[in-house]
């Protein structure tokens, strides 16, 4: 499979399933440049981050609230601001190889990504109000990857806040649980996909084909086993997100 632009993940049903670098794959530190530079180099269609605002406003890379399990640093990300942030190191943990890598920000993956055909899967953790879901709609707006984003949030009201200021920019739904009706959800939420796990789908058998009925995408997290993958790629599931591209790809 080629690579393909956002705007392409809206596929009809029997194009081929993309493959989603998560936190941009194994075997680089999760959120960090080694990581997405690697994911680069594979077969992968999107590379999948975390985002985060420091204390002073500055769109980071990193999944946690806090900064103990990836860095060597302690306490909330929101209670940093950016220059401390950048003293500390987020590879040594994962691998000594990696020692000295730092926490990315948004801007620094969008420039990697401008010059090539990678598109982002861009997960704003947290709750995020207009103004500040507009500093990364600009980031994204500079670096003219408007076709090449997607944004995604578990929070209904940081997607409401993304439907404000870039209605433009197609948007997920992330959900681990199911209350109710998924294609209600997703449509109540104005956006175009619907990001979720195998195993809900799995206790939900009639969610896939009633949300593609309705014209929705739908990517699994987190998926790092082929024998998965290739039951999801038989269902016909858009997306699969993965720590090991390398693997799952192709």
């Amino acid at each position: 499979m080629g690579r393909m632009s956002a705007s392409a993940v809206l596929r009809p049903p029997g194009e081929s399933t993309v493959v989603v670098a998560h936190r941009g794959g194994l075997p680089g530190p999760e959120n960090t440049l080694p990581a997405f530079e690697q994911a680069l180099l594979t077969r992968a269609a999107f590379v999948e981050t975390d985002v985060r605002l420091t204390r002073d406003q500055v769109p980071v890379l990193i999944h946690d609230a806090t900064l103990d399990r990836t860095t060597d640093g302690h306490g909330p990300v929101a209670e940093h601001t950016f220059s401390e942030l950048r003293t500390l190191d987020a590879g040594a943990w994962h691998d000594p190889r990696y020692a000295g890598s730092r926490i990315p920000t948004l801007d620094e993956l969008l420039a990697l990504l401008a010059p090539t055909d990678m598109n982002a899967l861009l997960e704003l953790k947290g709750t995020w109000s207009i103004e500040q879901a507009s500093l990364l709609v600009d980031l994204v707006h500079h670096h003219g990857l408007t076709d090449q984003v997607v944004l995604q949030s578990f929070d209904a009201a940081t997607l409401h806040a993304l439907a404000q200021c870039a209605p433009h920019l197609p948007r997920f739904l992330l959900a681990e649980e199911l209350d109710g009706d998924p294609v209600e959800a997703v449509r109540a939420s104005g956006c175009v996909g619907f990001g979720t796990t195998p195993e809900l789908l799995a206790a939900h058998p009639q969610a896939l084909a009633a949300l593609h009925e309705a014209d929705f995408v739908v990517f699994c997290f987190t998926v790092n086993s082929r024998e998965v993958a290739d039951l999801l790629r038989a269902a016909g599931v858009d997306g699969i997100i993965t720590d090991t591209p390398a693997l799952i790809g192709g």
